[in-house]
């Protein structure tokens, strides 16, 4: 999933973030989401906080919940703030930005709420996209668009926490090595903004090992490429709970990554 921004009609920049929860403090023992998902009937079992990084500078944050609501649906929440690395004279733009997702008890997409508030009014934006049976249907500002899906194998992929989303899917669904991607507002590779849909496939899942001043976390690396572009991303998750995405995209490569567990100064 790519994060894009416009400022009226002007492409800020692609970043999938990313993000949104679960975590855990820095000096908290880790319970991992997918433990805390299957052990109760209802509420928050994932939250955190998301870092954007671009061609080494930080770019902005998002802090996210993912709930698990009575009768088994599943609503992520989150709030997050980016500079655009674009020059505008005389200001440095912060765009504010919400989203809301909502899936079904089976982990299938129904619903995403993206809106977008920047300085003055600029670059103002609400997206809504829903899912019914096969049917997609996304209102970005006045324009609409439409596809076709197979929901049990569907992900939204809007702001960072989609993809966090994503990762404790991965780990609920092991085994499943393709996936179609629903992208709200632009989120797609640059040059290719119509898209609304894009599909993935699996390429690689591996152990890694992360390091964080004196400690060590072990983690699984699912690697995706993008069926048709070859465009790669990396997921880094345990046990369900997300604490990376790494786009390897060969014109905006970008990382994502929970500060909240492996520190503001974190590097790839």
């Amino acid at each position: 999933m790519y994060l894009r921004f416009k400022i009226t009609g002007v492409l800020f920049l692609a970043i999938m973030v990313l993000l949104p929860f679960g975590g855990y403090a820095q000096d908290l023992p880790f319970l991992p989401a997918l433990e805390r998902y299957n052990s109760q009937d209802s509420g928050d079992f994932a939250s955190g906080e998301l870092i954007y990084v671009a061609d080494g500078k930080d770019l902005g944050s998002e802090t996210y919940t993912i709930t698990k609501k009575i009768g088994g649906k599943v609503e992520v929440t989150s709030e997050g703030v980016v500079t655009p690395p674009i020059p505008i004279p005389f200001i440095k733009p912060k765009i504010k930005y919400s989203q809301t997702i909502v899936l079904s008890e089976g982990l299938v997409p129904e619903s995403l709420f993206l809106e977008y508030k920047g300085p003055l009014g600029i670059g103002n934006q609400k997206i809504s996209v829903s899912v019914d049976g096969e049917d997609v249907l996304a209102k970005i500002g006045n324009d609409e668009k439409k596809a076709v899906v197979d929901p049990e194998k569907s992900v939204f992929s809007g702001i960072g926490a989609s993809q966090a989303l994503f990762g404790f899917i991965l780990s609920q669904r092991e085994g499943a090595t393709q996936f179609t991607e629903i992208r709200s507002g632009g989120s797609g590779p640059p040059g290719d903004d119509q898209k609304l849909t894009v599909d993935i496939i699996l390429q690689k899942k591996s152990d890694r090992t992360l390091e964080k001043s004196d400690q060590t976390i072990e983690v699984t690396e699912y690697t995706f490429v993008e069926e048709g572009e070859g465009t790669r991303k990396s997921f880094l998750v345990k046990d369900g709970t997300f604490l990376a995405l790494i786009s390897r995209d060969s014109e905006n490569p970008f990382y994502i990554y929970r500060g909240d567990v492996l520190g503001e100064d974190f590097e790839f």
